[in-house]
């Protein structure tokens, strides 16, 4: 009897070990976020907690408003217009939403502005799943995505598996250093831009550049949605856009790094399904999904 005690014991605290969740790659997603608003153009006013998945509301110069039914909710207003942030829990004060309402009056600007970051659980991690940004412009309801994790996996076994177009991407191949040479020659020297021009070059907020955006830089289609233009007038635009979808991918995939997401995309252990054995109950092996 007090064996059977102890087995059921055991059981159960070998369960509640395997359920364990880990939730360090949405901390990380969060902390990455904040580290520099220089250049992500955003901060959040609270933090992950890595190991319990907890919120904490950090100093911030937004008013933190409680928590009511599974939500922390933030709100700040200005001259410029107000933005209300709400984090909802899936339970027991785990992150599982993030939803961001802007409302601005800057002119030309869309007057509202709802984002949306989800989480989700994938085999015991917590793992940031999509972003969208959503408005209503000139009357037409618009949604963009501002992250995706399943497409920064499926980019970066792409890009890793074709390694040689990484030749195009690479400053220090003899192809692109051909290109810096060709630059500086006809007086364009990289570094003399950087000081002189980039700093004062506004940072775009990443949470506004979505992947559609990033798409449509390699279409040559791209204004065709926009005007009556012919193909050879489109044509002329490709100065502008790039003109390649092999650019909009790698484009994709470096905001994916940007925003934190190179990890969590390259974990096989996120990415995969055990396969049990009816007859062995053997979950070892596993398949990618």
């Amino acid at each position: 009897m007090e064996r059977s005690i102890w087995v059921i014991i055991f059981s159960l605290l070998s369960v509640n070990a395997w359920a364990q969740i880990d939730y360090s790659y949405c901390s990380k997603f969060i902390e990455d976020t904040n580290s520099d608003i220089q250049k992500t153009g955003f901060s959040f006013p609270f933090k992950v907690d890595a190991k319990t998945g907890t919120i904490e509301t950090i100093n911030h110069n937004m008013n933190y408003n409680g928590e009511k039914k599974g939500e922390h909710s933030y709100s700040s207003t200005g001259w410029a217009g107000s933005i209300k942030i709400v984090v909802k829990e899936e339970d027991s004060n785990k992150i599982s939403k993030i939803e961001i309402e802007k409302i601005t009056k800057t002119p030309g600007a869309p007057p509202k502005v709802l984002t949306t970051i989800n989480f989700e659980i994938k085999n015991n991690k917590c793992v940031p799943k999509i972003g969208h940004n959503s408005a209503n412009i000139n009357g037409n309801d618009v949604t963009t995505t501002i992250f995706d994790t399943n497409l920064c996996k499926e980019l970066g076994k792409y890009f890793e598996t074709n390694k040689e177009l990484n030749k195009c991407f690479d400053p220090k191949s003899k192809e692109n250093q051909a290109i810096q040479s060709l630059l500086a020659k006809n007086g364009y020297d990289t570094s003399k831009i950087t000081q002189k021009i980039a700093q004062f070059t506004p940072v775009l907020s990443r949470y506004s550049y979505s992947i559609e955006q990033k798409i449509l830089t390699g279409s040559s289609k791209t204004f065709d949605f926009m005007s009556s233009n012919s193909e050879n007038e489109n044509k002329k635009m490709l100065g502008i856009l790039g003109g390649s979808p092999l650019i909009s991918g790698y484009m994709i995939l470096n905001d994916c790094y940007e925003k934190g997401l190179k990890e969590v995309s390259e974990d096989a252990s996120v990415w995969t399904t055990p396969v049990k054995n009816p007859s062995e109950g053997d979950t070892s092996k596993t398949i990618p999904k």
